[in-house]
């Protein structure tokens, strides 16, 4: 309530400016143009509370996700000759525990990846821009941690990022 307040008191102050001005200017000034900057501000408040009041937050369904088979790889891998295997990259390089888990995986599946690691985020970045075997680069595994001792475990906080419209996704 008190945004409309502070409208309207500014619209009424510039209303007795504007009409000041034109009783002091009458001949100078020309009424089409007084007009003008009096509607202008009323025109550009609408505008305003019509986006404003648009742009509410929509509830939106939930979605559901398809199941994924992960106990193998898409058919792809095996189907497409590849100058070079993929990659699976773990950053820190200085965890065993994280080289154990990405050599694990490596063995569940039928192919062959190179496993690589990388001391820290910004070594994998420039990697990944500079060397054009990037391109084979799977999927990377980084761990926001400091770890002191190369066989310290993993820490137990855990944070995901996924694609907002995934891939195979219904909706209810």
């Amino acid at each position: 309530m008190t945004m409309f307040r502070n409208l309207k008191l500014l619209l009424w102050k510039n209303f007795i400016l504007k009409v000041g001005m034109v009783i002091c200017r009458e001949n100078k000034r020309k009424t089409l143009v007084t007009v003008l900057e009096i509607l202008m501000p009323l025109l550009f408040s609408a505008i305003v509370m019509y986006l404003r009041f648009g742009s509410l937050p929509r509830n939106r369904p939930s979605v559901d996700y398809c199941a994924i088979d992960i106990t193998s790889l898409p058919e792809f891998f095996n189907q497409y000759p590849l100058k070079n295997r993929f990659q699976l990259v773990y950053i820190p390089s200085k965890s065993e525990t994280l080289k154990s888990i990405t050599e694990s995986v490596e063995k569940t599946f039928g192919v062959e990846f190179e496993v690589l690691g990388y001391p820290s985020v910004p070594s994998f970045e420039n990697y990944i821009i500079q060397d054009p075997k990037a391109f084979y680069v799977l999927t990377g595994i980084g761990f926001d941690h400091d770890f002191n001792d190369s066989k310290e475990p993993l820490p137990l906080e855990v944070r995901a990022s996924f694609p907002s419209q995934p891939y195979c996704a219904t909706q209810p």
